[in-house]
C-alpha cells in the first residue's frame, strides 16, 4: 500500500456514520426496558427464595418442638415411673 492508494483515499473522504436520534433513543429505551425486566426478574427470584427459606426455618422449627415434646414426654414418663 502506497500513500497514495486511491482506495484508502476514498475511504477517507467518506462521511462519518451516526445514528439518527430516533433510532438511538429506540435502542436506549429498549436496553433500558430489557434493564428494567432483568430487575424485576431477579427481585421476583429473591422473594422466591426467601419464601422457600421461611418455609424451610417453619419445617425445622416444627421439627425441633416436635422432637423436644417427645424428649420431654419420655423424661416426664421416666421421672413419675410410668
Amino acid at each position: 500500500m502506497t500513500p497514495d492508494d486511491p482506495l484508502m483515499d476514498a475511504l477517507a473522504s467518506l462521511p462519518e456514520l451516526s445514528p439518527s436520534p430516533r433510532r438511538e433513543h429506540a435502542v436506549r429505551a429498549r436496553c433500558h426496558e430489557e434493564l428494567r425486566r432483568r430487575a424485576d426478574r431477579r427481585a421476583r427470584a429473591a422473594q422466591r427464595r426467601q419464601l422457600a427459606g421461611w418455609c424451610f426455618d417453619t419445617a425445622a422449627g416444627l421439627g425441633v418442638c416436635a422432637y423436644l415434646a417427645i424428649v420431654l414426654q419420655a423424661a416426664l414418663r421416666l421421672a413419675l415411673g410410668g
